[in-house]
């Protein structure tokens, strides 16, 4: 049996968890929900959610995977009570539902329904990894065009530079050619042109995403040790050096002050229960829990790891870089008298506008920004589609390398469609047909395959992967010996009483032997706090609750 790779200490596994948990997420996503949200109090209930909500679940999935030592499939199975009654009254209920909701006409759920009850009836719990593969693949599938679109606005803007700077014609000519494919997104183009990006360069989309994922899988062939944990050490300090700079340079410009205030002065009477309900779901979806990149890197770990110690780094880094973004963009977007609500757009359509107004080289700028944000897709693409590399290694005995090639291949060709259905379904009218069919309702359809796959994995997917773990691990695992697993790296962790701190020096307290430690509050949060508020994310979503 093939011995399994580890770290070689905790950073690597710091930065290479942090750089997943980065990403586009605290690049692209966080500014825009920032912006959309009014500010710093959008920011003041995020950091609460992340400490209070995401970081419990992120101790969770870094614990089942250290204690199973292999992927997220094998994991649930590993550590799962042996009890086959239980499951096959799981899996009974699942066909029960898959049956009504086919009666009903409901047919993509019905399949879902049945697949998920077949699986569970035969192999147990495992079927949470198998949720979480699904998940990772949809992800990886739609975030890999993103990575491609990186790509593009990087070379263009590092285009307009090599002809600033008069290079051989031989070179001016390439970097004509790759700024004219970006449909006028350099900075001395027509600001306007940017949408077209989005919209019209298909092709160069395509072929994008193709190259992105290639490069994650470039780096995941070298394995664990040579390959994630070396570019995460060299990309993440590179990732915070240029956020830095682009952070001091926007401050500086005249007017940034403001930005600084939208940014960390809260207004409380902004605060809707809307805005809270938009953080919990972003500080969960910025953590990349619940699609088993976490469980995965966590089976990396070494026993005596300090999860406490590595999960608290990880959140750390994660805030940091978020406020870092947001300082790199906002103070510079009001000094230039943009507006910060543009949404899901604010990067990719009204920085290039930004950056074309800024004083001095604001092309170089710009190049540092989209290479940043490159670097961020890389590390997170490479985490996500590790999942599936090592589901394969792991389960089927697959070397790692042939591994790499199929999750590759597979992941590019559905992220081909995805390209091409960015803004609708025109271009794959079957796939369409192929979901009116199984859903039974056109009109429900989000407005492309893009859209599909991001709102499915956002919205509900990853939460309910986030609480699923939870779950396993107080009612299907033991919540003793999950205390006991973070134990090793901490022993404070089961044996620090809580009440000591409210008792005083003189109390007699021999006859107490009641304690209640860190671990008993963490089992209370994952128990209790993080079920309902995911819970309530669901209403939400299903506009069973609305809010003013």
């Amino acid at each position: 049996m093939e011995k399994r790779e580890h770290w070689n200490n905790s950073l690597g596994f710091i930065l290479a968890a942090a750089g997943s948990a980065v990403g586009l997420g605290n690049i692209w996503r966080f500014p825009y929900m920032v912006g959309m949200n009014g500010g710093a109090g959008f920011v003041l209930i995020y950091v609460a959610c992340l400490f209070l909500i995401g970081f419990p679940i992120l101790l969770t999935e870094m614990v089942i995977g250290r204690a199973a030592q292999t992927d997220q499939v094998g994991a649930f199975r590993h550590l799962q009570k042996q009890d086959k009654q239980m499951y096959h009254f799981l899996a009974d209920y699942l066909l029960i539902g898959a049956l009504i909701f086919f009666l009903l006409g409901k047919i993509g759920i019905a399949i879902i329904l049945l697949i998920i009850g077949s699986l569970t009836y035969f192999y147990g719990l495992a079927v949470l990894g198998i949720v979480g593969l699904f998940t990772a693949f949809c992800i990886i599938s739609f975030y890999g065009v993103i990575g491609g679109w990186t790509m593009l606005y990087s070379a263009g803007y590092v285009g307009d530079i090599v002809n600033a700077w008069n290079f051989s014609l031989k070179n001016q000519e390439l970097a004509s050619s790759v700024s004219n494919q970006l449909v006028g997104l350099s900075s001395s183009a027509d600001v306007t042109a940017t949408k077209d990006l989005l919209t019209f360069s298909l092709k160069s989309s395509v072929i994008m995403q193709f190259i992105f994922i290639f490069s994650c899988g470039a780096v995941l062939a070298l394995g664990v040790r040579r390959g994630i944990e070396m570019f995460s050490k060299i990309l993440m300090p590179i990732l915070i050096v240029m956020l830095m700079i682009l952070a001091i340079r926007g401050l500086t410009l005249e007017g940034a002050s403001e930005g600084v205030k939208f940014l960390f002065n809260p207004d409380l009477k902004s605060i809707t229960p809307n805005t809270i309900l938009d953080a919990m779901g972003h500080a969960f979806f910025t953590l990349s829990l619940g699609c088993g990149t976490i469980i995965t890197y966590g089976s990396y770990l070494k026993k005596d790891a300090n999860l406490i110690k590595c999960g608290s780094w990880i959140l750390l880094l994660d805030t940091a870089i978020a406020l870092l973004a947001g300082l790199a963009i906002f103070p510079a977007l009001f000094a230039m008298g943009l507006k910060p609500e543009a949404g899901p757009e604010l990067v990719f359509k009204v920085l290039p506008q930004l950056f074309s107004r800024m004083p001095l080289q604001g092309t170089f700028w710009a190049a540092l920004f989209f290479i940043a944000l490159f670097f961020a897709a890389l590390t997170s693409g490479i985490s996500i589609l590790e999942a599936l590399v090592a589901f394969l290694k792991d389960e089927l005995k697959i070397p790692r390398y042939i591994a790499v090639i199929i999750c590759c291949t597979a992941v590019s060709l559905v992220g081909a469609v995805t390209a091409l259905s960015y803004a609708n379904w025109d271009n794959v009218p079957q796939i369409k047909q192929i979901f009116t069919f199984a859903f039974g309702n056109e009109e429900s359809l989000p407005a492309s395959f893009f859209l599909l796959l991001d709102g499915l994995t956002s919205k509900w997917l990853l939460p309910l992967g986030g609480v699923l773990s939870c779950v396993f691990i107080v009612y299907f695992w033991n919540p003793k010996k999950a205390i006991k697993e973070i134990s090793l790296g901490c022993e404070w962790f089961d044996k620090f009483d809580l009440k000591s701190i409210f008792k005083s020096k003189n109390q007699d307290n021999s006859d107490d032997k009641k304690i209640i430690t860190i671990g008993h509050l963490w089992i209370f949060f994952i128990r209790f706090v993080a079920p309902v508020v995911i819970f309530v994310i669901f209403l939400k979503e299903l506009n069973i609750i609305h809010f003013k």
